[in-house]
């Protein structure tokens, strides 16, 4: 017995090292562009500068008017051909890029969450479809910012 228990403590020191190397890995993937302080930097940073077109075809929404800007749920939705992700920011956040989501083939094309909105802002959606760049933005007025 002591043998084995031995064996399971060391192979799970040894998944927990693996698991918190993968997770420093995945905390500092593309740091520069989510510790970005405008809305034009977090773009260059995260996507390499790469063209993005505004697109009709996506939809970002968002309620006009929240009264809390701690919790603004936003709904990104598309019908470009084959989305591979979807990217969210809010303009005037003192960090605005808020998210990335990696669509899988078997993924619709949306996505939907909370987010935090600092002061009245665009909430800006940029969708991935092929090898370019689309992106859509609606308004929302903030009553109380919920970054602060």
């Amino acid at each position: 017995m002591r043998r084995r228990g031995f064996l399971h403590a060391q192979s799970a020191f040894l998944g927990f090292a693996l698991f918190g190397k993968a997770l420093r890995a995945l905390a500092e993937w593309n740091a520069k562009a989510f510790d970005a302080t405008t809305e034009a930097e977090a773009l260059a940073k995260f996507f390499g500068g790469r063209p993005i077109e505004p697109s009709a075809e996506i939809n970002v929404d968002v309620l006009d008017l929240v009264e809390d800007g701690a919790f603004v749920p936003v709904q990104v939705t598309t019908t470009l051909p084959r989305p591979r992700s979807i990217t969210l920011l809010a303009a005037k956040n003192p960090h605005p890029l808020i998210a990335h989501f990696e669509l899988g083939s078997r993924c619709g094309a949306a996505i939907a969450t909370r987010i935090k909105v600092a002061e009245p802002a665009d909430i800006i959606g940029v969708v991935e479809s092929g090898d370019r760049l689309y992106s859509a933005r609606r308004f929302v007025k903030v009553i109380a910012g919920g970054c602060g």
